[in-house]
């Protein structure tokens, strides 16, 4: 009987022993923002690698960086080259809420730190947004991104 208390005691510590591996993505892939006080979020994010100059010495690779909030009424667009970090590397960014289209200008700042070959991308945003009138802006403070793809 001891050996059966012993044997089940020595199974349950090895079972809780094991560690399980996070499967949850969505702590690794986030896109947050304020405009006009309030904090937007992003969690449905999709990153495409898309090849230029295939097969010449010219060859580079964009991200082409797509967001939506949970909603799906808001969207978020980042182009940038792989492997690139810095200020502003970020050659486009938009941004939709419903019909509206919004897109950097002179006065909008980005900064990438990691843009690896792990698939990690990490940096922040802010500054003013093009509206689709002329003379229509809208100021992006706090802006962040934290990508796993």
């Amino acid at each position: 009987m001891k050996k059966i208390f012993l044997y089940l005691f020595a199974v349950s510590l090895a079972l809780s022993s094991c560690s399980k591996d996070d499967t949850n993505s969505s702590a690794s892939k986030k896109i947050t923002m304020t405009i006009g006080g309030q904090v937007k979020t992003f969690n449905t994010i999709s990153v495409t690698e898309e090849v230029n100059d295939a097969g010449t010495v010219d060859e580079y690779t964009d991200l082409i960086v797509l967001a939506t909030n949970d909603a799906g009424t808001e969207t978020i667009s980042i182009n940038l080259e792989k492997g690139a970090t810095g200020t502003d590397v970020i050659y486009y960014f938009s941004y939709t809420d419903n019909d509206n289209d919004y897109y950097n200008t002179n006065t909008f700042n980005t900064n990438v730190t990691v843009n690896d070959s792990s698939k990690n991308l990490k940096g922040t945003f802010s500054g003013t947004l093009q509206g689709p009138a002329m003379g229509t802006t809208i100021t992006v403070t706090n802006g962040s991104f934290d990508i796993k793809y």
